[in-house]
């Protein structure tokens, strides 16, 4: 089951019951390529994640939760 969720000012997203994103969904939420998470996780730039499964072929989700406070956290910086 996908939920869509609309936040004001910020692009509708989808995310799965779990509300996790997929690098995919948080690549298009923050307007940005996939390629370009994946070299930001390696450089560990992105909010906390999980890997579900083992090995090379593991895949990477993304609590909402973290990203919330990693996105609260940078818009503080900001300014």
């Amino acid at each position: 089951m996908t939920l869509v969720i609309k936040i004001t000012g910020i692009k509708e997203i989808q995310m799965n019951e779990e509300k996790n994103l997929t690098p995919t969904q948080l690549a298009k939420r923050w307007g940005i390529s996939r390629a370009w998470i994946y070299r930001l996780i390696k450089k560990g730039y992105v909010p906390k994640y999980r890997k579900t499964g083992m090995g090379e072929r593991a895949r990477v989700v993304f609590p909402m939760e973290e990203i919330l406070i990693f996105e609260e956290k940078r818009d503080q910086l900001v300014g």
